[in-house]
């Protein structure tokens, strides 16, 4: 696992971009699922419906859960 702060860049005036950090293995496509977070399959093995059901059953519950018991730190 890498954290890191990237630079969003913009395309052509309708979307955006960011690149992956090298260490980690990617595929020819990524599947990715945004909202107020950006959870990525950098690797596209798991498909859109299936990230999607588990960012707004688990992570997006557990984030809010966790922001709200630790504020803005």
């Amino acid at each position: 696992m890498l954290a890191v702060r990237r630079k969003n860049r913009e395309v052509a005036g309708h979307s955006n971009y960011l690149n992956i950090p090298k260490p980690i293995e990617v595929g020819e496509e990524s599947t990715i699922v945004v909202g107020p977070l950006l959870l990525a399959d950098p690797k596209g093995e798991i498909s859109k419906d299936e990230l999607k059901d588990f960012f707004e059953e688990i992570v997006a519950p557990t984030w809010y859960q966790w922001r709200q018991e630790h504020g803005n730190e």
